[in-house]
């Protein structure tokens, strides 16, 4: 038992000899690296982000359609303050109130709540002039304090720079132009957009760190700016043809547009109403089409219809926003964003009977949920999800960054931020894709026809009418003018579709007013 504990102490003892060698060893070989980390972690440690300029879009002649202006955030520093407040706070904010005018009260306020900070963005993207005047300033007072002997200073103010997206002439060509928010990060629409890769650049960093002499050292890593964009526009000439576009849509040409386009509206409608409603009765509505009974009612249609809308848009509505939410509020690469967006938008102009075709290999036989309404609506998510992301995405861009910096300066969540603010400001896109589904949805025949069938039976119940074939209005409608030549029939289906888009759209557009007059 001795010899075994002897043992024992003696294994442990050459371990932790061993590890005292190891220690000395990594001590010794990377004594400086260790030496730069400790360092680098005092209080003295300094690091700055050096922003990235935007790159310019000009036209053929050179002339700027979109630059970017340097400006600069005030920034406070209320640890070098309040290393000598009794002579460094008073003239300090006295001299903020002077050049700038801000109220003495909010100054004291950002000091006195971050009395140990070293970094409170106090202002942001005031210009050159007004930097040169504050520094001015500072330097006056300095001055006459130094000549007086006295140890009063204006201390703890700083400019940190930054750069603000301008276009010179205002909206000319602001279709082709697009434009950039999220400071320079992201652009949207036209140039901006599409050649927004090669626009943006590389924040540098600036990085201090205390040497072994206690000496503060600079490494400096320079911003890759990013490149300009030369467009094929003339800008004079562009700004004449829009001024000659203006006027003539000022005057006579928006009359004259709205006209047409009401004409227009008023025609189909007119003619489906008149041509379909006459053939509109009671038995029309609430029976099934029977040859014993003489009836051609549509009752199953309308119901199928109703199954349908209700199933598709349950699910591509959370799935739609949801994707959006991502791309916009949390996606960070960029590429993988484009790619996605391409997808998106080639999957949008994909022609409907090509979905059906696909709903019917993969739903209809490869899931074996056969010709059902299950499969038509499966395959109406697909064909309605680009249409959803893309209307949802573009209304979020449109909230502004502001209220989302606000909120994070408030303390508020990621999440908290989305469902509160972001949302809510989005909710008129939102609902604008919600109705485009609803039209596509209910419009739709093509796809529907391989995928849910074109039965005419009333189910017994909503499980079991989402497992059996059963035809649409739109379905139905097709089939009666063109298989069965039965056009008054059909022109009365076209009238109960007219009228149910236009009842789902005002039932979405009071669910939106609703929820507006809740925030």
């Amino acid at each position: 038992m001795q010899e075994k504990l002897a043992v024992t102490v003696l294994v442990i003892t050459l371990a932790l000899f061993g590890l005292a060698v190891k220690l000395y060893m990594l001590v010794d070989e990377k004594n400086e690296e260790y030496t730069e980390i400790v360092l680098n972690q005092q209080s003295s440690y300094n690091s700055r982000t050096l922003p990235y300029r935007r790159g310019d879009i000009v036209d053929r002649n050179g002339t700027y359609l979109a630059t970017s202006e340097k400006v600069y955030n005030l920034i406070l520093d209320p640890n070098q303050i309040n290393k000598d407040s009794a002579n460094y706070l008073e003239t300090t904010v006295t001299a903020l109130v002077d050049v700038f005018g801000y109220d003495r009260e909010e100054i004291l306020s950002a000091i006195n709540e971050n009395p140990s900070s070293y970094y409170v963005k106090f202002r942001r993207q005031l210009s050159a002039e007004e930097k040169e005047a504050f520094e001015a300033k500072a330097k006056e007072v300095n001055k006459q304090y130094i000549d007086s002997g006295s140890r009063k200073r204006v201390q703890g103010v700083w400019f940190e720079d930054e750069y603000k997206r301008v276009y010179p002439y205002g909206s000319v060509a602001c279709n082709v132009v697009g434009f950039s928010f999220d400071n320079g990060k992201q652009g949207s629409g036209g140039i901006e957009q599409f050649y927004n890769d090669q626009l943006i650049g590389t924040n540098g960093r600036e990085y201090g760190y205390l040497d072994a002499e206690s000496n503060m050292e600079k490494v400096i890593k320079s911003a890759e700016n990013g490149n300009t964009i030369v467009s094929t526009i003339d800008t004079n000439i562009q700004k004449i043809v829009e001024k000659y576009i203006d006027e003539w849509m000022n005057g006579i040409g928006s009359k004259t547009a709205a006209v047409l386009v009401m004409t227009l509206v008023a025609g189909i409608i007119g003619m489906v109403l008149v041509r379909g409603v006459p053939h509109i009765s009671w038995n029309f509505l609430t029976t099934t089409a029977s040859v014993l009974k003489g009836t051609d009612g549509i009752l199953p249609a309308i119901l199928n219809t109703l199954y349908v809308i209700l199933l598709t848009l349950l699910i591509v509505l959370p799935l739609g926003v949801g994707a959006a939410v991502y791309l916009t509020e949390y996606a960070s690469n960029r590429r993988l964003i484009e790619v996605i967006e391409f997808t998106n938008e080639t999957l949008a102009g994909i022609p409907s009977i090509l979905y059906g075709l696909v709903g019917m290999l993969v739903f209809s036989q490869a899931l074996g949920f056969q010709t059902c309404l299950l499969s038509g609506s499966l395959t109406l998510v697909v064909m309605n999800l680009p249409t959803i992301i893309r209307t949802t995405q573009e209304s979020l861009k449109t909230v502004p960054q502001g209220y989302r910096e606000g909120a994070l300066g408030l303390g508020a969540g990621k999440w908290h931020i989305i469902h509160t603010i972001v949302l809510p400001c989005s909710m008129d896109g939102i609902v604008t894709g919600c109705i485009l589904a609803v039209g596509r949805i209910v419009g739709e025949s093509a796809a529907l026809l391989f995928t849910a069938g074109a039965a005419e039976v009333i189910a017994k119940g909503v499980v079991k009418a989402y497992t059996s074939n059963g035809a649409t209005l739109s379905v139905l409608l097709y089939l009666r003018a063109f298989e069965d030549g039965d056009f008054a029939s059909a022109w009365a289906i076209g009238a109960v579709l007219l009228v149910l888009v236009l009842v789902i759209n005002l039932a979405a557009r009071l669910a939106k007013a609703k929820l507006k007059q809740k925030q």
